[in-house]
């Protein structure tokens, strides 16, 4: 590799850059982005970056919102041909598509509509796709890296003869469809592996993964309680209210990102199940906190507020010793749980098993966009407690579950990692000339290149003569 960051091609390639094949186009929102006459349904196909998150398609058609004719005549946006390459420009730099229309785009897009026919778009967006750090080295900013109109200019291409280029891509394709096809069913194994964990926590809380454990013994009427499930023998129904010993809301004092000396847990340290101990924030220093108001194992925290239902409830019990003395936010709650054997481990279980699930769903309120449960309502919550002889038992078992399902899952993430990198290797294997074999019959890039920089300086020529006629009859 060059010092330019250019590196050995075929000699049937060349080194170009942006401006040579395609016109750089910028684009625009609407003067009173917040006006809705501005937009339309059934308006001119507008997209923006965000438009493009997650997207996996080569071409798009259309975003989110339309522009209507008043909101497009507001603005600079310019309606760009079917096959040009739109490319996020900033927040993020690098998304990348192909037109699939005619579409207009915000300012978070420099475009490139590619100069002729012989130029592949596609063959385009899978190098810009392979070249995210160079074109993140490209952009400047300092609230966010932005790739200017005049960078973009001078970004360079390898450009491969026509026909190869439509031979990579089609080899491309050809090779991402088999990867595709593997994401899918690494996909649809995490699936199966959260089918199963569920499967294991519920077969925990009704005692049917100890049932060789027991005696076998039929369950009496009266372990059933309302609408929930007969328990084994030995179990029973008990309330949060028996089994903690003291409950309490978190703080409400303002705290912040600057290390200091009381950390303070909040809901996005609270997982299901564990507790995380990132992206801590810090009680003020007047903070009041005495060592029995620290977090303590056998502390039990639940959300209690949030904008997400799906977060309603959520909990985890401290397990073990936090390595700082540390306190809760108001947002969350804590039961302090009675000290009886397995009983912490036993709670953190059946906490994220449907149990709590249908009983926060039925006990939630809303107010103001908010979801909440309060403490009384979750101190009535019943859970189905087995006896002491029996949790060892469960939780071994749970245990090893858990154990072969976190293996499983880490194999599909390392699989994950690895398509990306297999990705990455074969596009470098495309634009370095490695991916097919050259045709010495193919007319040369340069020929083509040359072609292009010729019709470019005499269309530059026709406009300088056009405007040469408009002045001499000007009065």
């Amino acid at each position: 590799m060059s010092e330019d960051g250019r590196w050995e091609l075929p000699a049937s390639w060349c080194w170009t850059t942006t401006h040579q094949v395609a016109s750089v186009v910028g684009g625009a929102t609407p003067t009173n982005a917040r006006d809705e006459s501005n937009y339309s349904v059934d308006g001119i196909p507008w997209i923006t970056p965000a438009d493009l998150s997650g997207y996996k398609h080569a071409y798009i058609a259309r975003g989110a919102r339309n522009l209507s004719t008043q909101g497009f005549n507001s603005c600079s946006a310019r309606l760009l041909p079917k096959g040009t390459v739109l490319l996020s420009s900033r927040a993020p730099v690098g998304y990348c598509a192909i037109a699939a229309s005619d579409i207009a785009t915000n300012q978070g897009f420099k475009s490139l509509v590619l100069h002729s026919a012989e130029i592949s778009p596609e063959f385009v967006r899978h190098y810009l796709l392979g070249s995210k750090r160079y074109l993140e080295s490209q952009a400047s900013g300092t609230t966010f890296l932005e790739l200017s109109g005049a960078r973009t200019e001078q970004l360079l291409l390898p450009l491969a003869p026509a026909r190869e280029q439509q031979c990579i891509v089609s080899r491309i394709e050809e090779l991402f469809s088999e990867i595709d096809e593997g994401e899918r069913a690494l996909e649809r194994v995490q699936k199966l592996v959260e089918c199963y964990r569920q499967s294991v926590l519920k077969a925990a809380v009704t005692g049917e993964l100890t049932r060789e454990y027991r005696d076998t013994r039929s369950s009496s009427p009266g372990d059933r309680e309302g609408d929930k499930y007969s328990l084994p023998p030995g179990w029973s129904w008990r309330s949060l209210d028996e089994l903690s010993w003291a409950t309490s809301y978190g703080t409400s004092a303002k705290c912040s990102s600057a290390e200091g000396a009381t950390p303070v847990l909040r809901i996005p340290n609270v997982r299901e199940g564990r507790i995380a101990l990132r992206d801590l924030k810090w009680a003020p220093a007047d903070f009041d906190m005495t060592a029995a108001d620290a977090l303590a194992p056998g502390d039990l925290l639940v959300v209690r507020t949030n904008g997400s239902e799906s977060l309603i409830g959520v909990g985890a019990v401290v397990l073990s010793a936090l390595p700082t003395p540390s306190y809760f936010a108001s947002y969350l709650i804590r039961f302090r749980l009675h000290p009886q054997p397995l009983l912490a481990e036993w709670i953190n279980l059946v906490w994220q098993s449907d149990v709590v699930r249908r009983f926060v769903h039925k006990h939630k309120a809303t107010s103001a966009g908010q979801y909440n449960v309060s403490q009384s309502k979750l101190r009535s919550i019943r859970l189905p407690i087995p006896p002491e002889s029996e949790r060892a038992a469960l939780l071994d078992a749970s245990r090893l579950a858990a154990s072969r399902m976190e293996s499983a899952l880490k194999e599909c993430s390392a699989g994950v990692a690895g398509s990306a990198a297999l990705r990455q290797t074969i596009l470098k294997a495309a634009f370095s000339g490695q991916l097919v074999p050259q045709d010495p019959a193919d007319e040369p890039a340069s020929a083509l290149l040359a072609r292009l920089v010729a019709e470019a300086g005499e269309g530059q020529n026709g406009t300088r003569r056009r405007d040469r006629r408009v002045r001499t009859t000007t009065p």
